[in-house]
């Protein structure tokens, strides 16, 4: 999903394009176990928030980074991505001039 939010077609490029993000720290890398085997996560690091936001617009870093000890099975099976997701694709739409925006 992530790659096609993007725009990238190759699963080589998305995976080229994490190992980038995490050598300069702006997101961590996690294996979480669930049933029959694990499931692989990225999630942004405190250095990604503070990197995440537009001071010109009087927006503040968020506290909230990914902790992989916080996530259960339970958790990633209940978990709906979908709609977030979409709301990605709809401001990466806006920011390119496409449908929503200019």
């Amino acid at each position: 999903m992530l790659a096609r939010v993007l725009g990238l077609n190759h699963r080589q490029s998305l995976h080229k394009l994490l190992m980038t993000m995490q050598e300069q720290g702006l997101i961590r890398y996690a294996k979480v176990p669930v049933i029959g085997g694990h499931q692989n996560l990225w999630g942004i690091t405190e250095h990604g928030q503070a990197l995440a936001y537009d001071p010109s617009k009087n927006e503040t870093p968020s506290a909230k980074v990914f902790e992989p000890g916080r996530i259960s099975a339970l958790c990633l099976k209940h978990m709906r991505i979908g709609p977030w997701l979409r709301a990605i694709e709809v401001n990466v739409d806006r920011d390119n001039g496409g449908p929503g925006g200019g």
